[in-house]
């Protein structure tokens, strides 16, 4: 039986022990194992379990404002919510089953989720109040794709029938677009990207057309999509797109019946094409939703197998550099620049950053002559903005700092 089939039994069955489960949010602070847990090159600090046992956590994701977001699939249907600085959870019965989750703003998160047979929903979390809130139906069964435009919209690319649809916060209203990409049914990731279109992958479906893995991108201005590449030919799946602020470039992953690899693509040089970053491990098998992250200083962390290698792009020499095996779980870089994962329903942190948790900028600006200018406004690719000195020099700090001035 396809393993998509068997989760339409699974997850039919807990939703309606889901319904039995709701009530109102309930904040612990959790216990930590006080060992650390090895992983060859790197070592975990476990924080604790944030959801009972019985649940299977299906997607995690981190707010700006600190929090590490969850939610599981099979029952107890559930959300959780853990704040970094008191390192203390809160946990959210709910009545469905939660696809996919992306930041909302500092404190919120948007939880799209997967119904069987029926309309799939996005829905608003806040952990920190408790708060849950319906914002209506997708168009479709399975939410697998969010992400929040320049518009400030929300699009969701969803399976099985390939709906791409649109929420505006702003109006409390939905724009169904119907199947956007021809021959596909399964839309997966979405990023948007600084040229302000929205990008997405596809994957293959259990029906006929089977579809496969392909890059596409769409605009919202005149509501036009156009397949961008093939991924990889033949039935494929991707399910990991994300956009990298610090070279403005996409990455994901490709994977099913192959050896996953690690993909990426230059919305500035569309000429360049899909370019391939190399295998993720030596073993055939899936790349599933969360097992890829961008850290805060621009590194890609990728995993397959329980494998996590990473990719810098300031170093794309180095190619995929291996890190550490028997790393399962979804994961995600929290706001400290710390890499949060899970093992089963207990959360797991990196011991020390990954990422460090500020950046500096240095250099002169000078002219033809080798003369410094002042008052030069300077900016990253990440926004933070300074003015030259008189000599033409300094040094700038990130927003992770308290200034981003020269001095």
């Amino acid at each position: 039986m396809n393993r998509f089939r068997v989760l339409t039994l699974v997850v039919s069955v807990v939703l309606l022990i889901g319904v039995l489960l709701i009530g109102s949010g309930n904040t612990t602070a959790l216990q930590p194992d006080t060992s650390v847990v090895a992983t060859d090159d790197l070592t975990w600090i476990d924080l604790g379990q944030v959801l009972p046992d019985g649940t299977a956590i299906n997607a995690i994701t981190s707010t700006p404002g600190g929090q590490i977001v969850g939610g599981s699939a099979v029952s107890p249907v559930m959300l959780f919510g853990y704040d970094i600085a008191a390192g203390a959870n809160r946990q959210k019965a709910t009545t469905f089953a939660v696809g996919v989750l992306m930041p909302r703003d500092s404190s919120a998160v948007y939880v799209g989720t997967l119904a069987i047979g029926a309309q799939g929903h996005l829905w608003a979390y806040t952990p920190s109040t408790d708060s849950l809130v319906d914002l209506g139906q997708i168009n479709a069964e399975y939410a697998q794709g969010l992400t929040i435009g320049r518009d400030g919209k929300v699009y969701v690319a969803a399976c099985c029938n390939g709906a791409f649809s649109v929420y505006d916060p702003a109006t409390a209203s939905w724009d169904y677009n119907g199947q956007i990409v021809a021959g596909q049914r399964r839309l997966s990731a979405l990023a948007t990207a600084a040229d302000g279109m929205i990008y997405g992958t596809t994957s293959r479906i259990w029906t006929t057309p089977a579809g496969g893995a392909v890059l596409y991108k769409y605009d919202p201005a005149t509501d036009v999509d156009t397949i961008l590449h093939t991924i990889s030919p033949g039935l494929r799946e991707s399910w990991n797109l994300l956009y990298n602020p610090l070279d403005q470039r996409l990455y994901g992953s490709v994977s099913y019946q192959m050896v996953p690899r690690l993909f990426v693509y230059d919305p500035q040089q569309p000429a360049l094409g899909i370019q391939d970053l190399g295998a993720v491990g030596t073993t055939s098998g899936d790349l599933l939703p969360g097992e890829m992250a961008i850290a805060p200083d621009g590194k890609v962390y990728v995993k397959a197998s329980g494998s996590l290698y990473r990719f810098d792009p300031a170093r794309p020499g180095d190619g995929l550099v291996f890190m550490s095996a028997g790393v399962p779980g979804r994961m995600a870089f929290g706001a400290d620049g710390y890499l949060y994962r899970m093992l089963d329903r207990r959360l797991l942190r990196s011991a020390g950053p990954l990422s460090p948790p500020a950046s500096s900028i240095f250099g002169h600006v000078r002219d033809q002559n080798g003369a410094g200018l002042a008052d030069v406004n300077v900016c990253t690719q990440t926004g933070v903005c300074a003015t030259t000195d008189g000599n033409g020099a300094g040094r700038g700090h990130s927003r992770r700092d308290s200034s981003a001035l020269w001095h």
